[in-house]
């Protein structure tokens, strides 16, 4: 456990997003891969660009400790009901950083 946990304000699920198999099922589900606790943050895009040089819209960023590579581009983050794209992924000295943007659906 790191220093750092005590700054973990949310549990986030991570997974990809899959139509239903039935004839007609458009419905997108979640398959959850993995879950963590992480820092949450509300994040501005305008940032984005500054400090990690993403050009994407971006509305909120986590930090986590290590998940060994489940947090990665193109997945879904759920974090307290909300879902996510995640744009990036970068590691700092005591874990990850996922830059997010919030679905439309």
């Amino acid at each position: 456990m790191s220093v750092f946990s005590v700054f973990n304000n949310c549990t986030v699920e991570v997974g990809t997003l899959q139509r239903g198999r039935a004839y007609g099922d458009d419905e997108l589900k979640l398959t959850v891969e993995k879950s963590f606790v992480a820092d949450f943050q509300p994040y501005n895009g305008g940032l984005a660009q500054r400090e990690y040089g993403v050009e994407a819209e971006v509305s909120a960023r986590i930090y986590t400790e290590p998940t060994d590579g489940i947090l990665k581009s193109g997945k879904i983050a759920v974090v307290n009901g909300a879902k996510y794209d995640i744009i990036y992924v970068t590691v700092w000295e005591f874990g990850e950083i996922a830059l997010l943007r919030q679905r439309k659906d």
